[in-house]
């Protein structure tokens, strides 16, 4: 009975740390997209929200943009939220990135 439990407990850890990964991964990926579309002026808010599936397990995504002001630089904040269910619960992980707002003289030109 006892390694019956040490094996669940040893699988459930394994298959949080493979969620966790997943979730690392697509961030890494969805922040470069958002980084490249603010260096190519084009709105990083175009889509921001959406899911995926990997394998049987659905992950849900959301992107928040907050404008903070620098010394005499504007800058967007961009919140990157990754969720996904465990058991009755939810998982979520959050990851931030710095971004220069775009220059309004730049969209003219």
């Amino acid at each position: 009975m006892l390694v019956m439990q040490s094996f669940a407990t040893g699988w459930e850890a394994m298959v949080r740390a493979d969620d966790r990964s997943t979730a690392v991964l697509f961030a890494m990926s969805k922040l470069a997209d958002l980084e490249l579309a603010s260096q190519q002026s084009r709105d990083v808010m175009e889509r921001p929200s959406g899911t995926f599936r990997v394998g049987v397990r659905p992950f849900a995504w959301s992107v928040d943009v907050q404008s903070i002001e620098r010394g005499e630089e504007e800058q967007h904040l961009l919140t990157l939220s990754v969720t996904w269910p465990r058991g009755r619960s939810t998982d979520e992980a959050q990851f931030t990135m710095l971004l220069p707002a775009q220059q309004k003289e730049k969209k003219g030109t």
